[in-house]
């Protein structure tokens, strides 16, 4: 059975094409559920986010500024955007391609529907133009949005790096945005910080500026790291990270750099996620057909991390424990653990990051997926772990034996308030939903 199942899959894209026309096609609500949704208003359409930070590891605060380009489908005098936990100066503007800058009139925030609204004083036409924001955030412990993370060096000091967790609607602790999966966009990421520190994000660096800053009797060296500018996509996606760290590296055959990379003190536990990064990688190419779109791909081992790993576009965030390893003491359950890991979020590159869900109610299908594919492949390139065999009795018996119970759910949840995401990701969106894409 194992042996005809991979045979079939392997030698045959139509699961694949399948599976991504279901993707398409699982989240078509009814009219009356997709009114029922609680999401911003349609009246503007972002094409590009512009996005400059400003970490102080001293105060562990951020400032902010967003130049937004958009169009307006309608003629409005407010908008709307999702912003937490961020300080928005009142001085925001909008300048219409070809005309001139306007000042809201007022800036309010709702913290309990984690929006801010911007109202101006005459009807923005329909048309291009740019939304211009200034606004201050905190660097939280909270594993949240963007994050501070502490770790103690091998020197045995208390160190800081940050990173990021937007999903699921945790980009909007980072900067203002329409934080929902289907408003997709282009995202230029710009951070200044200490020149001392590493700063990472989905895509290479386009260029990088040092300054002095500081005193005279306490000078600084300052550095502006400007990175490309990303494909259109979700905003759960977008990842940064600010700090000291230590790599390894490879390269596929197709040329495509991968990085494995990690605090000081730990390079060498990196070797084995690098190996299975630049594999699995080239698997997927050419299992579905597609090559991966970006330029680069690196995977960070983060000190605290509330998730096993994140499927960041083209930067994939992960626990220690499930990248890392030391290889003189490498038992085959921890191989495995990494290398189903590796495998799943690698997977989601593809089905998740360029093939997304519309709403929310798809992530059984986005989970589902990335669970039968991280077997699929790993079954392929490790066949001494058996995790083909695990992933029957773990996902497909496991995944029927929890739609036996009374607890057990539908694996599309209707989703009305993006909130109520969290609560689905369960064991039924993971293994239920896996053992019906297996059926498939």
């Amino acid at each position: 059975m194992k042996c005809s199942c991979l045979h079939d899959v392997r030698h045959s894209h139509r699961t694949t094409h399948f599976l991504v026309s279901l993707s398409r096609s699982s989240v078509m609500s009814s009219p009356g559920e997709q009114s029922a949704r609680y999401v911003l208003p349609d009246n503007i359409v972002i094409s590009e986010y512009d996005i400059h930070l400003k970490p102080n590891f001293d105060n562990f605060r951020f400032q902010g500024t967003s130049k937004i380009s958009l169009a307006v489908t309608k003629p409005t005098k407010t908008i709307k955007l999702n912003a937490k936990e961020l300080s928005i100066d009142p001085s925001v503007t909008y300048t219409p391609s070809g005309g001139s800058s306007v000042t809201a009139s007022s800036v309010s925030v709702s913290k309990a529907a984690t929006e801010c609204t911007f109202e101006f004083p005459e009807e923005l036409q329909p048309g291009e133009g740019e939304l211009a924001i200034e606004y201050v955030g905190t660097l939280n412990d909270q594993m949240a949005g963007f994050y501070r993370s502490g770790y103690v060096d091998q020197f045995g000091k208390k160190q800081y790096m940050l990173s990021t967790q937007m999903e699921s609607i945790d980009a909007r602790r980072a900067f203002p945005c329409i934080d929902e999966p289907n408003r997709k966009a282009v995202f230029r990421i710009t951070i200044t910080t200490d020149a001392g520190l590493q700063v990472l994000s989905n895509m290479p660096e386009a260029s990088r500026t040092v300054f002095n800053g500081g005193s005279n009797e306490k000078p600084v060296s300052y550095q502006t790291v400007e990175f490309m500018p990303s494909p259109k996509m979700s905003s759960y996606l977008v990842a940064f990270c600010v700090g000291q760290f230590e790599f390894v590296q490879d390269t596929t055959k197709k040329g495509t750099l991968v990085r494995v990379l990690c605090t000081p003190g730990k390079q060498a536990q990196c070797g084995y996620a690098l190996e299975v990064a630049t594999r699995v990688l080239a698997w997927y190419e050419e299992f579905f057909g597609i090559p991966y779109p970006l330029p680069k791909l690196d995977l960070i081992a983060v000190p605290d991390f509330a998730m096993g790993a994140m499927e960041n576009w083209g930067l994939v965030t992960y626990r220690e424990i499930d990248l890392l390893c030391n290889p003189d003491k490498l038992s085959t359950k921890r191989r495995a653990r990494i290398t189903s890991t590796v495998t799943h979020e690698l997977a989601h590159q593809w089905f998740g990051n360029l093939v997304t869900m519309d709403w929310w109610d798809g992530i059984w299908l986005n989970e589902s997926f990335a669970s039968f594919m991280e077997n699929l492949s790993a079954d392929a390139l490790y066949p001494e772990l058996g995790m083909w065999n695990t992933y029957i009795h773990q996902f497909f018996e496991g995944g029927l034996e929890l739609d036996g119970l009374r607890s057990s759910h539908p694996i599309v949840v209707p989703i009305y308030h993006a909130e109520e995401v969290d609560q689905v990701f369960d064991h039924i969106s993971y293994e239920k939903g896996s053992a019906v894409v297996r059926q498939l």
